[in-house]
């Protein structure tokens, strides 16, 4: 065991460090730098369907409802959902979606999809369903994010989309 932490000293750090104090640079400044640049989600606007793969969504209404008792609201995305899909039931789960205010803050659903935690729906059909979400008064800016379904059971992780709707 020493062996190995004093290799790793040798090979390692110790170059590491005198690279970093020949050219200059500090070490942790340089590792630091380093970030990951998100990738922007394609955006769609209100009555525009999106289709991936066999799945369609479109979110045909958005509104916010008045004041509660505790100065947050309602707000109530309406989405139609139609499976082009012959044979699969898509399973639409509430955790896919989440919304978010020009704040950048996240909102979860508040009680799921029609108060399910997930809506089935049957190959060939088309459904209707709303996501209801409790939002501060002063929330603006509004974007429904959805995450697809994944393409096939076999790989429930693999190939999944996310999408914006502005609202």
């Amino acid at each position: 065991m020493l062996l190995v932490v004093f290799i790793v000293l040798v090979l390692v750090i110790v170059p590491a460090i005198e690279y970093s104090m020949a050219g200059g640079h500090v070490l942790s400044t340089a590792l630091g730098a380093i970030t990951a640049t998100p990738t922007p989600l394609p955006q769609y606007p209100l009555n525009q369907p999106v289709r991936i793969g066999d799945l369609q969504v479109t979110v045909t209404d958005a509104r916010a409802g008045e004041t509660q008792f505790n100065g947050n609201r309602f707000y109530t995305v309406t989405l139609t959902f139609q499976n082009y899909n012959a044979s699969d039931t898509y399973t639409i789960a509430a955790a896919d979606f989440a919304l978010t205010d020009g704040k950048g803050i996240y909102y979860t659903p508040s009680g799921g999809i029609q108060s399910k935690p997930s809506y089935d729906l049957s190959p060939d059909t088309t459904g209707i369903a709303s996501v209801v979400y409790i939002v501060p008064q002063n929330s603006d800016k509004m974007q429904l994010l959805y995450t697809f379904p994944s393409a096939t059971a076999a790989a429930p992780d693999k190939g999944r989309t996310q999408v914006a709707f502005i609202l």
